[in-house]
């Protein structure tokens, strides 16, 4: 299956609070922890569904430090 790829920064405490909202969305996304200590995942999604994980982090954000990783300064 065909995925879109993103990476975000979190704060590290709410690593796992993340991935258990978008388990609870089903199929939604799959995060994969990329760097736990800098907070650094990564998130795939079907290309079907990213407006709605788009629409569903921004409202994460309000509550929560979420920011799309700068792909420049990670390997």
């Amino acid at each position: 299956m065909e995925c879109i790829v993103r990476a975000y920064r979190v704060k590290p405490r709410e690593i796992h609070f993340l991935r258990f909202i978008l388990e609870a969305c089903d199929g939604l996304a799959v995060q994969t922890t990329l760097d736990a200590r800098a907070g650094l995942v990564a998130i795939a999604c079907p290309p079907d569904r990213v407006q709605e994980l788009d629409g569903i982090l921004a409202d994460l954000s309000r509550e929560m430090d979420i920011t799309p990783a700068d792909k420049d300064k990670n390997p």
